[in-house]
């Protein structure tokens, strides 16, 4: 009976210990989820936002919400507005649009923290919808496509509407 008392005693530590780590392993979880949502998702919009603004200088870009998975290590933009400032290098020119969505799957998380570059396995862009006006210039000039370093293995396109006259 007395070995029988100390199993059972045994038993029931293990039993709090493990109850105790399942608790404690998803508060960490849940902690780190809400962070994600209230804090890291909003500054990585502003900071996309601002560092494609700062380089692209004839367009504004504004971002709706931003979704980060660290666990799929992916980003989601949703309801992307881009439209052209009136101090654009081409004359007459004009250009607005709307992307629903841009998702970046499988983002290499350690070169774009440490190497400043972003390797990026795959883009979807859902439903976007561009017009513009964009007549030649008669001197060419460079164009800035991104302000970072960015390598895409592929990109998919849903639902595109695309509008460009001359």
């Amino acid at each position: 009976t007395l070995n029988r008392r100390k199993a059972s005693k045994l038993q029931i530590m293990k039993k709090k210990i493990l109850i105790n780590t399942s608790f404690a392993i998803t508060t960490i979880v849940l902690l780190i989820w809400i962070a994600l949502l209230i804090f890291v998702e909003p500054w990585v919009a502003r900071k996309i936002e601002k560092g494609l603004n700062e380089k692209l200088k004839d367009y504004t870009i504004s971002i709706s919400k931003v979704n980060v998975s660290l666990i799929r290590c992916s980003i989601e933009l949703e309801r992307i507005k881009i439209f052209s400032n009136d101090s654009s290098i081409i004359k007459n020119s004009f250009l607005k649009g709307e992307i629903a969505s841009i998702k970046f799957k499988r983002i290499n998380l350690w070169r774009a923290a440490f190497k400043k570059d972003i390797d990026i396995s795959e883009v979807l862009i859902s439903y976007s919808k561009i017009d513009g006006n964009v007549p030649f210039p008669e001197k060419s000039f460079p164009l800035v496509v991104s302000p970072f370093n960015i390598q895409i293995d592929r990109i998919f396109f849903d639902k595109i509407e695309l509008t460009i006259a001359n």
